[in-house]
């Protein structure tokens, strides 16, 4: 950590030794990177062999007196990494910045300028002014940097910083580039577990598990019923199925049964049947679009309808979604019913059946 309080206290200390050096009225200048580059983003595709033109433009201040014949913009490039040993022209490559087509120019805004060929090394260029410049005029220029390293582009960040010589007021600002994403935040990644629960519960407290259902004592002028929900949590990405199975019919001992529920009629007091429903949560699924667990699960084949018999010798799937499910309420549960009736001819004795839940998530 010293290392960064060090850094940090160098900075300072070098911004202050340089506003001390700068004229008493010396003026910021904001520097536009014009519209090849607005955002200042270099990537391969502007690659011009191994340099890359990048351009800095101002309004001119010179103290407000404009810029005399002779002014000199001096543009320096500052690599954001200065400790590698890649060889890179930012860490004291003989490697200098170019001022070569489309960089040479005769005319800058509309004014004569010329660079000094002189006064080009791997971190700075001078252009001078020829003429003189008035005051608020548009002005700029482009320097070519060399940006790769036997073919293979950097990837880091420069500064292009632009400073004035005029005597009557100096102009100073600076804008940043970014080469081959130096400015990307790579690789941020995390790991979400995945997140399956699964419950029989109480019809009326979903936080309480239920592994029961009591028709209670059956008589031909009433339909019984009893009842619980299926709850699920769930971050699976493409949801869940549940498949229903039972060890057989409502029986006796295997010495009679209630008669199978035809599918998709309702058990009535009367006649000898026996079947479940079920009505699937209404809200509690994530909404793909919005991101809110508020959207059904879904009744699947004959659950769809009510009522059905319980199967025996299958397996089907009976609710579903497809994708993460939020069961914390009665609305987001689905609940299962289970209906029984019997008639005169319906044999006496006490009846069971064990009724079996699956779920398969799809991660």
């Amino acid at each position: 950590m010293n290392k960064y309080y060090i850094k940090i206290f160098s900075f300072v200390a070098l911004f202050g030794m340089c506003a001390a050096m700068l004229p008493v009225n010396a003026g910021a200048i904001e520097l536009s990177r014009g519209s090849l580059h607005p955002n200042g983003e270099l990537e391969s595709s502007h690659l011009d062999g191994d340099y890359i033109p990048v351009y800095a433009y101002w309004d001119v201040d010179g103290g407000g007196d404009g810029y005399a014949s002779g002014t000199q913009a001096t543009f320096t490039v500052t690599w954001s990494d200065t400790t590698s040993t890649t060889g890179f022209p930012q860490h004291g490559s003989s490697t200098n910045l170019q001022v070569s087509s489309p960089c040479a120019t005769s005319s800058v805004g509309g004014y004569s300028a010329h660079w000094n060929n002189a006064n080009v090394s791997p971190s700075q260029a001078s252009l001078t002014f020829s003429e003189p410049v008035a005051n608020g005029d548009r002005v700029g220029g482009c320097v070519r940097v060399p940006v790769t390293d036997g073919g293979e582009m950097y990837k880091a960040n420069f500064s292009l910083a632009v400073m004035t010589s005029e005597a009557t007021g100096t102009d100073y600002g600076a804008v940043e580039y970014y080469v081959n994403g130096g400015n990307d935040v790579m690789y941020v990644d995390a790991t979400v577990q995945a997140t399956l629960e699964f419950a029989i519960v109480s019809s009326t407290d979903v936080t309480v598990e239920e592994h029961t259902c009591h028709l209670g004592t059956l008589n031909i002028a009433d339909v019984n019923e009893c009842e619980y929900r299926l709850r699920v949590t769930t971050n699976a990405s493409n949801g869940f199925q549940i498949s229903v199975s039972s060890d057989g019919e409502l029986n006796k001992g295997g010495h009679a049964t209630i008669t199978p529920v035809v599918n998709d009629v309702l058990v009535t007091a009367g006649t000898e049947a026996y079947g479940i429903a079920v009505d699937e949560a209404t809200t509690g699924g994530r909404d793909a679009g919005t991101g809110n667990f508020d959207q059904p699960m879904t009744d699947v084949g004959d659950f769809a309808a009510d009522d059905t018999p319980v199967p025996t010798n299958t397996t089907p799937v009976m609710v579903s979604y497809d994708s993460g499910f939020w069961g914390t309420s009665t609305d987001s549960t689905a609940k299962i019913t289970h209906r029984a009736a019997i008639d005169a001819t319906t044999l006496v004795g006490y009846y069971q059946q064990e009724v079996k839940y699956y779920i398969s998530p799809s991660f």
